[in-house]
C-alpha cells in the first residue's frame, strides 16, 4: 500500500527472520513480503499468458496474417513485433479479465448516463473491446490495429485487458515476455491449424477460456 508517497507492509504479512529489501525511501519490505509481490506478477501474469493460444487459433484461421508472418518470421532481433500484436488482438477479443470494480472520483457521463462521484463501477473490457466506433469490424482478428500508427489516435483506455493508470496489472511486461517466448519456441518448427469447422465454446466467468481446452492440430515445418 503507499500512504503519502511511503511504501508499507500489510499488517497482516508475518514477521520472518532474515534481510530485509528496502523500497525507495519508504519503509523496508521483509523477505516474505517481497516474496508474495514477486508470486502476485507471477500469477497476473498467467492468464494473458493463456490467451497467446486464443491468438495462435486466430493466426490460424486468417490466410493474409498466416501469410504476413511466414514472409517476416519472428523478428527476435527488433523484439518480435509481430508476435506482440498478435497478442494484443487476442487480449482485445479474449481479455482475460471481465470485470473490474473501480469508484468514480469525481462526476461524469458516458453514454448519455450521468455517473456522480463515489458511485461504484463495473469495466467491462469485453464491451469496450468491441465499440464499433472505437475498433471497426470488432469482431475481426486483425493484429495491424496495434501498429504504431493505428494506436496513435486511439484513446488511451480503449484498450484495458490489464487495466489502467495506477491499478494496471503488475504482470503487463512479463506477460509480453512469456508469449513471445512460447511463440518463439512453439512457432518456429510447427503449424497450428484447426479441425475443418471446429468452433471452440468460450466461457467468461470466472476467466475467459476454451471450454475444451481449444484442440488444435500441430504439423512439423
Amino acid at each position: 500500500m503507499r500512504a503519502g508517497g511511503r511504501v508499507e507492509e500489510s499488517s497482516a504479512t508475518p514477521a520472518v527472520a532474515g534481510k530485509r529489501i528496502k523500497i525507495g525511501k519508504g519503509r523496508k519490505l521483509k523477505n516474505l513480503a517481497m516474496f508474495t509481490r514477486q508470486l502476485a506478477v507471477l500469477v497476473a501474469s498467467g492468464t494473458p499468458l493463456a490467451d497467446a493460444m486464443g491468438a495462435l487459433e486466430r493466426q490460424s484461421k486468417d490466410k493474409a496474417w498466416r501469410e504476413l508472418v511466414a514472409a517476416l518470421r519472428l523478428r527476435i532481433e527488433e523484439g518480435m513485433p509481430l508476435s506482440e500484436m498478435a497478442f494484443k488482438e487476442a487480449l482485445r477479443l479474449k481479455p482475460p479479465v471481465p470485470s473490474m470494480p473501480r469508484r468514480a472520483i469525481k462526476d461524469f457521463t458516458f453514454k448519455g448516463y450521468a455517473i456522480p462521484a463515489g458511485t461504484m463501477v463495473g469495466v467491462n473490457p469485453l464491451f469496450t473491446h468491441h465499440m464499433p466506433d472505437i475498433w471497426p469490424e470488432p469482431e475481426k482478428f486483425d493484429p495491424l490495429r496495434f501498429s504504431d500508427e493505428a494506436q496513435r489516435n486511439r484513446h488511451r483506455f480503449a484498450w484495458v485487458p490489464y487495466g489502467g493508470g495506477a491499478h494496471m496489472c503488475l504482470g503487463l511486461h512479463f506477460a509480453y515476455m512469456q508469449a513471445k517466448c512460447f511463440a518463439r519456441h512453439f512457432l518456429q518448427n510447427l503449424e497450428v491449424s484447426l479441425e475443418p469447422g471446429y468452433r471452440p465454446d468460450w466461457q467468461m466467468w470466472p476467466i475467459p477460456k476454451p471450454r475444451d481446452g481449444l484442440r488444435v492440430m500441430l504439423k512439423a515445418v
